[in-house]
């Protein structure tokens, strides 16, 4: 799977974080100012991690940061609804892709939509 966010963070100033939920690990890429460059879909801890090595290869892993998003994110995979309250880092991501991903956040809780729909 691809990142949320492809984009590839100044040498050694990201970190991230897994995230274990209930459908696998959730990564999650952190600029220094604790905004969200990327995520990553759960799957299995390894794959996750082959992920964001090469993606940024130069994130170091944290054991803090995004607390409260972390935690949306183990309630959302637990199919609780959630209003997710998260600061990204839109620096790296086009003006098409920031627009997607604003339509996909409308997208009601427990709905889907298509990409013709987006």
């Amino acid at each position: 799977m691809r990142a949320a966010m492809n984009a590839k963070g100044p040498a050694g100033e990201s970190t991230f974080r897994l995230v274990n939920t209930e459908w696998g690990f959730f990564g999650i890429v952190m600029s220094k100012q604790g905004r969200v460059e990327a995520t990553f879909l759960p799957q299995p801890e390894k794959q996750v991690r082959r992920l964001i090595a090469s993606h940024f290869p130069a994130a170091s892993e944290a054991a803090t940061g995004a607390d409260a998003f972390c935690g949306q994110v183990r309630d959302y995979f637990r199919g609780i609804k959630v209003s997710w309250k998260v600061e990204i880092d839109w620096r790296e991501v086009s003006a098409f892709r920031h627009r997607v991903l604003e339509a996909c956040r409308r997208i009601p809780f427990g709905s889907t939509a298509s990409y013709a729909d987006l």
